[in-house]
């Protein structure tokens, strides 16, 4: 297991390539300023975010980074500076023009460091800028490697392209921020149009609101842009292939429109989309967009009517019981409650309605209720907070029933069950968890819970421990796993009288795995 490779294909944009258990894996780290760590992505199978990859590679960045800045020195300035004195103008471009064939990304450098508004306008087609970004993605990318490196196509010119828009917005500079949104969407939805489709399921849906975010920013400090994006984004919604972003053109005819002839065009607009609604995403936000124009042009009745109409979608039926709540129409709201769940087959989307009938049931005191809704949630899953709930509605000399029901629950023969432990955690029932964990137990379940009871009961904890690692020891090989036992180790030290056993452990460690060299390495770092 080794990087394979690392290089920074753009300024703090950093790409690996790393050999793991289970193949190459891919792993992305972007820097913001400062070099502080701002996203990334690892194409392993790991359940873990960030994963152990991140942090090896985060690593490897900084060594290379420190020798980069050695490398761009004082005295490495001036010798450049040097080489290039007494040449042409036209040779020193000759020489950019021919570095960029075969560096893409350095080219992309210039582009955006050099880019003015001005030049946009009269000298350079930022459309096709982004476009050829964009071309030179579907062009480089195979479906399988994204497929079986559990990837996606990141589409850095875009990415980069917003960033210089905001970078525009903070230096007051608004018109070149609008130009690079209209040229991202414009490009953006040409090429999706004509993109394999074999692609679009490994594309982020939130390339689609860039221009979108950007045009929302112009307008936050720029009210004069107003009529501008209006009718701009008018002419565009007549393209077919902007289809796909009809909501969002949706959304800022709706916060643009101020005449009546807008209202009456956005209105129209809205109400044909009704007509071909093709998704139930689409309907809840055309309906959304309908009862918001509503309520903020003073006709909440006609928002209202139009919510009352539309119950089948769930976050209306929410908003009219929220606002029976607010009404004290309690009734009212549970019967929209009931109404729903008599529909519902599965537990899993019952939830959210269980809430409100919580709700209800401590605003109307009904201690029936709230035992009912509040055991709901913890069923099959211990979980504090309703476990609480359910607990203040038992009597003292009643509890003992609720909490043999809730143990029964949970209890499972062939498994360890962390709600079970929880519970008992909760009732300080230490002469069942110590047995249990005896039994039942993993080591990565005793290292989660047993700073519940290690302080109450040291020795029995160390005892655990001992066992539970002395097993893992065993049964693993490999440094990922030597790793884990010189941590939980590290862990027993914490534990009074842990010192002592986790020097007896390495000591008999190292006698016994003599044959494994990874493991004495690690493990003689803690002598």
């Amino acid at each position: 297991m080794s990087i394979l490779a690392l290089n920074e294909e753009s300024h703090n944009k950093w790409v690996a390539r790393y050999a793991g258990n289970y193949g190459t894996y891919t792993i992305k780290i972007r820097l913001g300023e400062n070099n502080q760590f701002e996203n990334y992505s690892c194409s392993c199978p790991s359940d873990y975010s960030p994963c152990k990859h991140i942090g090896m590679i985060l690593s490897k960045i900084g060594i290379k980074t420190a020798s980069i800045t050695k490398i761009n020195s004082e005295d490495n300035e001036a010798l450049i500076r040097k080489l290039f004195e007494g040449n042409s103008k036209e040779k020193f471009f000759d020489f950019l023009i021919e570095y960029s064939k075969y560096n893409p990304d350095f080219i992309q450098k210039i582009k955006l460091d050099f880019f003015t508004e001005e030049k946009i306008k009269n000298e350079i087609n930022l459309n096709a800028i982004i476009r050829i970004g964009l071309e030179s993605v579907s062009s480089d990318n195979d479906e399988d490697d994204y497929y079986y490196n559990h990837d996606g196509i990141e589409l850095d010119i875009l990415d980069e392209w917003k960033t210089k828009a905001e970078s525009e917005l903070e230096k007051n500079n608004p018109e070149a921020a609008y130009l690079i949104a209209k040229a991202m969407l414009e490009e953006y939805s040409e090429w999706l149009e004509y993109l394999d489709s074999d692609f679009m399921d490994y594309i982020s849906e939130d390339y689609e609101s860039y221009p979108f975010m950007i045009l929302d920013l112009i307008l936050e400090n720029n009210n004069t842009f107003d009529l501008r994006v209006f009718t701009y984004l008018k002419e565009q919604f007549e393209d077919s292939k902007y289809l796909y972003a009809d909501v969002f053109f949706f959304d800022f005819f709706g916060k643009l429109a101020k005449t009546e002839e807008q209202e009456a065009y956005y209105l129209d607009l809205l109400n044909n989309a009704l007509k071909k609604i093709d998704s139930k995403y689409k309907e809840e936000c055309i309906l959304g967009n309908l009862i918001d124009f509503y309520v903020q042009n003073k006709q909440p009745e006609k928002g209202f009517e139009l919510l009352m109409a539309n119950l089948h979608i769930d976050s209306f039926r929410k908003n009219v019981v929220e606002k029976y709540m607010l009404e004290d129409n309690l009734s009212g709201a549970k019967q929209l409650i009931h109404d729903k769940l008599k529909t519902l087959e599965s537990n899993h989307y019952k939830s959210d309605w269980y809430t409100y009938l919580l709700q209800i049931a401590e605003l109307e005191n009904d201690t029936a209720d709230i035992r009912q809704y509040s055991h709901y949630f913890i069923s099959n899953r211990f979980e504090k907070k309703h476990y609480l709930k359910y607990k203040a509605t038992f009597a003292e000399n009643q509890w003992k029933e609720g909490f043999l029901t809730l143990e029964k629950n949970y209890g499972g023969d062939n498994y360890f069950s962390s709600s079970l432990v929880e519970l008992w955690i909760e009732e300080c029932q230490w002469n069942k968890i110590l047995p249990y964990f005896n039994t039942k137990s993993s080591i990565h379940n005793l290292e989660n819970y047993s700073k519940y009871f290690q302080n109450q009961f040291p020795k029995e904890t160390l005892e655990l421990y001992k066992k539970q690692l002395n097993s893992y020891a065993f049964n693993n090989t490999g440094r990922n796993h030597y790793e884990y036992i010189a941590t939980i180790l590290q862990k027993m030290k914490q534990i009074e009288g842990g010192t002592e056993m986790a020097n007896i452990l390495v000591a008999n460690y190292l006698i016994e795995y003599k044959n494994r060299p990874a493991m004495k390495e690690i493990l003689n770092k803690l002598k």
